[in-house]
């Protein structure tokens, strides 16, 4: 996915629209409540969730598995718009692949426009240290942390640091879990663990009961629902929102969940 993007300077020859926040990130598999290190290792179920502000398009998530030996390869896909009148107010474009062994992330590099400004991550592991370069330094984190991707639940449970995917810093969170529910994934009704995502940005995060899969999300931005649901296949385009005209003024702050920092 990113072979296109050859280098964080390719996306700064974008151009778009005003900001509306730094936000989404990617995320889960299907049956994979722990993921071996073996390349016989089944490969999760695909990731497509469509994204929605306050009920209208808004567009879509995507999150794709492959293996390469003993690697999971997480290849992570966002467009997300908002329109006033025929004029791009948002867009947030981000394209990012993980490296997995078990539940080690092993590397990480992300390109990622939102709405006019770039942003990027690379990241290595090497003898038990992840080095990070991105868009607010370098850093070396020893030991184990997540990724703001989400998709890996077992990580997201046994860690409280977390690799900011779209600008390279890491965050301090907490995930505590409120119940099950029963939601509706790729149209059939399914029980899920709901968890509460205590970060920069306060988020609900849904886990298939069973499987672990990340089945749901939604977080509150400026007054409105962002929200994902999990769909069987991807979307044939992408739909943006329209603010009505009483939300024209102050646009340009941030809508999606992240604002400073990014999912």
């Amino acid at each position: 996915m990113l072979a296109r993007l050859s280098r964080p300077s390719a996306f700064r020859r974008y151009a778009c629209a005003l900001t509306l926040g730094a936000a989404m990130l990617s995320l889960s598999g299907v049956m994979t409540p722990a993921l071996g290190n073996s390349s016989d290792e089944a490969v999760p179920e695909n990731l497509y969730f469509d994204v929605t502000i306050n009920g209208d398009p808004m567009g879509y998530h995507y999150v794709e598995y492959s293996r390469e030996g003993d690697e999971l390869v997480v290849d992570i896909d966002i467009d997300l718009r908002v329109k006033f009148a025929f004029i791009t107010v948002f867009k947030y474009i981000h394209e990012n692949q993980e490296r997995w062994q078990g539940d080690t992330l092993m590397s990480l590099r992300s390109e990622t426009l939102d709405s006019g400004d770039n942003f990027f991550v690379e990241a290595q592991r090497t003898n038990g240290i992840l080095a990070v370069e991105g868009s607010r330094g370098e850093f070396e984190a020893e030991g184990s942390v997540a990724s703001t991707t989400y998709w890996n639940y077992s990580s997201m449970t046994g860690n409280d640091r977390m690799l900011n995917s779209q600008k390279g810093d890491l965050l301090d969170y907490t995930l505590t879990r409120q119940g099950t529910e029963t939601i509706v994934a790729r149209g059939e009704e399914i029980e899920a663990d709901k968890y509460f995502l205590d970060s920069k940005i306060d988020t609900t995060i849904w886990y298939n009961t069973e499987t672990k899969e990340w089945v749901k999300l939604e977080f509150d931005a400026r007054g409105r629902t962002i929200e994902y649901t999990l769909v069987e296949e991807k979307a044939s385009t992408t739909n943006s929102a329209s603010l009505p005209p009483g939300d024209a003024a102050g646009s340009a702050e941030p809508l999606t969940g992240q604002r400073d920092t990014s999912r």
